[in-house]
């Protein structure tokens, strides 16, 4: 039998994902929330920061382990598709695997 394993790398960490999600974002900071990502969230050196910021922009704390799983509750993977090379390539690498 043979194994075959893929390995994808997630530039930077989950956040550079979840801030290509404005309208997850919204869900959890409110619908009138000011989202000012310049370019793709996914290209931030350090998208904690950006989460930070912009939780902090709409007067609001970002706690990485409280709110990362509130705003993947409303994550529709299309918004990150459409964005995220990265998300992508991890998106087809589990099309047809066996889990």
């Amino acid at each position: 039998m043979v194994c075959r394993s893929t390995y994808i790398v997630v530039d930077h960490s989950l956040e550079g994902w979840l801030a290509c999600d404005a309208d997850a974002l919204r869900k959890v900071l409110g619908r009138q929330a000011v989202l000012s990502i310049k370019g793709n969230p996914e290209d931030h050196q350090r998208p904690a920061e950006l989460m930070h910021r912009i939780f902090r922009d709409n007067r609001k704390g970002f706690v990485k382990t409280v709110h990362n799983e509130k705003i993947a509750e409303f994550v529709k993977p299309q918004n990150i598709l459409e964005k995220s090379p990265t998300f992508r390539r991890f998106a087809s690498s589990l099309k047809g695997a066996r889990i």
